[in-house]
């Protein structure tokens, strides 16, 4: 499958690959179908490639980058949504966010996504604002240290 992306040019996947968020993104009811990229092999970073609307796409990563005690519980109605038969089929990620000219970057901690990377379906969870933030921060310095470590780099 083929689309045409303001970002990526043109990207091509394998429609097997396509992740499903049957119900949307908070405020994205009707964007359900998303694939995901690396930026590179070593990165931290992902993006999350919305294929219902090629103009959109977010940066995604794994949320222990922002709190490495980050850990969220999942109902029993949403593993059954999610056709999920074990925790190892779950894949966690937050949609970060650069801001101040790539200064800053932030994860929404409250709104992680949930997948299970065995059958591509997934969706975004709302947890309780007294316990994780929309707008959690990670020093740059530490981000550029999580990447050099996946490579095996010192700074």
């Amino acid at each position: 499958m083929k689309i045409k992306s303001t970002f990526f040019d043109e990207i091509e996947f394998d429609e097997k690959d396509m992740i499903l968020l049957e119900k949307g993104l908070v405020g994205m009811p009707d964007l359900t179908r998303f694939v995901l990229m690396d930026f590179s092999d070593d990165s931290v970073l992902h993006w999350l490639q919305s294929v219902d609307e090629p103009n959109i796409g977010f940066i995604v990563s794994d949320p222990t980058i922002f709190d490495t005690g980050y850990t969220i519980t999942i109902d029993p109605e949403t593993k059954k949504d999610l056709k999920m038969e074990k925790d190892d089929e779950m894949v966690v990620m937050v949609i970060v966010s650069v801001k101040d000219k790539g200064e800053k970057v932030t994860g929404n901690l409250q709104g992680p996504l949930v997948v299970n990377a065995t059958r591509h379906v997934g969706c975004q969870m709302i947890l309780d604002p007294d316990t994780y933030g929309y707008d959690t921060e990670v020093p740059l310095r530490q981000l550029k240290e999580e990447e050099e470590s996946k490579v095996g780099v010192t700074a």
